[in-house]
């Protein structure tokens, strides 16, 4: 149960007495175990360190949709420009590799999917971000493990099948698969950066 209100569910004054109560029932069996020795002002300084770091705890795990949004369209916008300087380091390596498979040459409809895609993947990698970050920790070393989990299921593993497939050659897929990985590090330390529980 939690004290965060939430849309149009918010709990009454009478319901959160109760669960202040419970809650504080629990933690003073649990002191009592940790500290059997501990009376009056030190049990009292122990609980009052505990409730406090429940409560924060309880705070920390609200997720803030409209900063997930915003730092996530920014991790978004990295990835399409990313995608920009690309480009010119394949050439017309990919042309080349979809006309041997008698594959049209993407048109501005696949341009445009693949751009909303990137800031839909940019909004995904800063909310799992977000998810995590209580656990985890915040800072460049959550964005990371992060960017690496989203960097395989998003482009790793597509891009493996698509070779076993025959769909693409290796050489393009290994560029493609690498640039990836450094691409959605980048969008997710900055994506990271900018996001706050406030």
């Amino acid at each position: 149960m939690s004290l965060v209100p939430t849309r149009g569910c918010a709990p009454s004054p009478v319901a959160q007495a109760k669960f202040a109560a419970q809650r504080s029932s629990i933690l003073i069996c649990q002191l009592r175990q940790q500290h059997p020795h501990a009376e009056g002002a030190a049990l009292l300084t122990y609980f009052d360190q505990s409730y406090h770091a429940s409560l924060e705890g309880e705070i920390q795990m609200a997720i803030n949709v409209k900063g997930v949004l915003t730092s996530g369209l920014v991790a978004g916008l990295i990835i399409n420009v990313s995608a920009i300087f690309m480009v010119p380091v394949v050439g017309n390596q990919m042309e080349e590799a979809l006309k041997a498979r008698n594959v049209p040459p993407m048109g501005g409809g696949a341009m445009a999917y693949f751009g909303v895609m990137s800031f839909v993947l940019g909004v995904i990698l800063v909310w799992l971000y977000a998810a995590v970050r209580p656990r985890l920790g915040p800072g460049p070393k959550t964005a990371a493990i992060v960017s690496i989990l989203v960097w395989f299921l998003a482009y790793f593993f597509a891009n493996v099948s698509n070779v076993v497939f025959g769909f693409m050659p290796l050489h393009l897929t290994v560029m493609g698969t690498v640039w990836g990985l450094v691409e959605l590090l980048v969008a997710g330390e900055v994506g990271a950066r900018l996001y706050n529980e406030k």
